[in-house]
């Protein structure tokens, strides 16, 4: 088990290597994702596994707009 010191995208990187590391030891090839800007989910798309990517509705931020970038 790891502890980060503080909070936030800095640790982002190493959570995914861990992630990672961990499904490959249980041969685990499909993995869901939570994101609200995309920029987590691009960091999985050359990773070899297969990513669903959440994110939470459209208009949470502002009525009619979606965080989600269609790229």
């Amino acid at each position: 088990m790891e502890y980060f010191e503080k909070p936030g995208r800095r640790n982002t990187d190493r959570t995914l290597a861990l992630a990672m590391e961990r499904g490959k030891e249980l041969g685990i090839r499909k993995v869901v994702l939570a994101s609200t800007y995309g920029e987590t989910a691009e960091k999985l798309m050359d990773s070899g596994f297969t990513v669903s990517v959440v994110t939470h509705q459209a208009g949470y931020k502002e009525k009619g707009t979606q965080e989600f970038p269609r790229k």
